[in-house]
C-alpha cells in the first residue's frame, strides 16, 4: 500500500489569503488473493496481501456506516481509515476510485467483487 498526499497552496491576488487544498492517492495494489493457481506467493507478498485486504475491508466498513447514518464509525480499524477519515467526512471533499477489472471470463469472480466494491464507494461520493 502506497499513499501520497499532496497540499498545494496558492496566495490569492484579491486579498493574499491562502487558498489550496488536498489531493490523497492511495494504491491499495488490488485486492490480494495469495497464491492463484501456479503462481507461487512468497511469505512476505502473502502478509502484504493480507494487510491489503484488511485495510479494504476496513474501509468498506466505514463506508457502510457512513451511508447507513450509523453512530459510530470504525475509522480507528486501521491506518487506511485513519488517514481518510478527515477527507471521508469533509462536507466539501470529493471522492473518486479507481478500480481495474478484466473482461476474461478467468476473473469473473474478482471483477464482480471489485465492481460491488466501486458500487458502495459510489453511494458515499459527493
Amino acid at each position: 500500500m502506497c499513499c501520497f498526499c499532496f497540499q498545494p497552496l496558492q496566495a490569492s491576488a484579491a486579498n493574499g489569503d491562502c487558498v489550496g487544498g488536498t489531493l490523497v492517492l492511495i494504491d491499495l495494489a488490488g485486492s490480494e488473493y495469495g497464491a492463484t493457481a501456479g503462481v507461487k506467493v512468497t511469505i512476505k507478498q502473502r502478509r502484504e496481501g493480507q494487510d491489503i485486504n484488511k485495510a479494504l475491508l476496513a474501509l468498506k466498513e466505514c463506508i457502510r456506516g457512513m451511508t447507513s447514518g450509523a453512530a459510530y464509525i470504525p475509522f480507528r480499524n486501521s491506518k487506511l481509515t485513519m488517514i481518510l477519515k478527515q477527507h471521508l467526512q469533509a462536507n466539501d471533499s470529493k471522492t473518486v476510485m479507481v478500480s481495474n477489472i478484466s473482461p476474461s471470463a478467468e476473473h469473473l469472480q474478482k471483477t464482480v467483487n471489485t465492481l460491488q466494491y466501486a458500487a458502495l464507494v459510489a453511494e458515499t461520493s459527493k
